[in-house]
């Protein structure tokens, strides 16, 4: 475990002493904060107290930037303390991406006395897993055979720097991982019906005029970035299979009404072959009278 703060106060009854932040471990679901907890107070003066959250955490990215909204600490109701009695209680940040994390968290302490006087104690907890701060001699962490120092909070120091998931990072803060800055980026908001959400740019394309004339006289005369279509690749795609799907599906309802209808032509009309409603023909007329004289001939015999 790592102790990230040791708190001297001498003007609280119920007092935070001393603030650890374990280690994370690969199945854990949340940064664990153990405070350890003194009741200061006079004899026979027991105090209740409850510690909530005060307020959403904020982080600290690669670069500097404070993201503000994420998430808040847990903790709960943990009854009572007697005086001078000390006691360590155990608060939780829920989260899978554990590494590479600094930040505050801000929470507050009620406590109520044996008159049942209510008090309140604001504290700021300060949390930092960076590996160089967990493993600063490189004895566990840092020597995994997996580890790469990506050199980027938002890169999996132990699978090859690959991306993180932004969204679960930053609790929907920074939801985009931009291959080209390497970082997560705030999602633009597309407000319009008429805009759509190019995935690949984190941009809002107006899906009625994505390419601007002054664009397409460019192109014409190939004056453009080779990057142009690149950067709207998205959403041209995804205007390309719209058009695409509606061609086909029109296609499909006109072979069907189409053959629908050769159907019930061919139902209509009379056969001149071997069906269920065979026309006689004059010759057909005529071979038939030659066998029933035929037949008669042979009768008189």
């Amino acid at each position: 475990m790592v102790i990230l703060l040791v708190i001297q106060r001498t003007n609280c009854t119920l007092c935070v002493t001393k603030v650890i932040v374990r280690v994370p471990k690969e199945k854990d679901i949340g940064l664990i904060f153990d405070l350890t907890v003194t009741n200061k107070g006079e004899k026979k003066d027991i105090q209740e107290f409850v510690v909530t959250s005060d307020g959403t955490c904020t982080l600290n990215t690669t670069n500097g930037d404070q993201v503000r909204n994420v998430g808040r600490i847990f903790g709960g109701d943990f009854g009572a303390i007697q005086p001078g009695k000390t006691e360590t209680i155990s608060l939780v940040w829920p989260t899978v991406s554990l590494y590479n994390r600094v930040g505050t968290c801000p929470i507050i302490i009620s406590t109520t006395n044996s008159q049942n006087e209510l008090s309140h104690t604001l504290q700021l907890l300060h949390f930092d897993t960076r590996f160089e701060t967990l493993d600063p001699e490189k004895h566990s962490l840092r020597k995994h055979r997996d580890f790469t120092d990506c050199n980027n909070w938002d890169k999996d120091y132990f699978h090859n720097c690959t991306p993180l998931n932004c969204e679960e990072r930053y609790f929907g803060q920074r939801s985009f991982y931009n291959f080209k800055t390497e970082q997560c980026e705030q999602v633009t908001p597309c407000s319009s019906q008429d805009e759509y959400y190019d995935m690949y740019a984190n941009e809002c394309v107006d899906k009625n005029n994505f390419i601007t004339e002054e664009e397409l006289e460019q192109i014409r005369d190939g004056k453009f970035d080779n990057n142009y279509l690149e950067l709207r690749g998205g959403i041209l795609l995804l205007i390309i299979f719209q058009m695409a799907l509606t061609c086909v599906t029109y296609i499909f309802i006109c072979i069907t009404i189409y053959g629908f209808l050769e159907l019930v032509s061919k139902l209509k009309k009379p056969e001149t072959f071997d069906g269920l409603s065979r026309k006689l023909t004059p010759r057909d007329t005529e071979s038939q009278h030659s066998i029933v004289t035929s037949t008669s001939c042979m009768s008189q015999r």
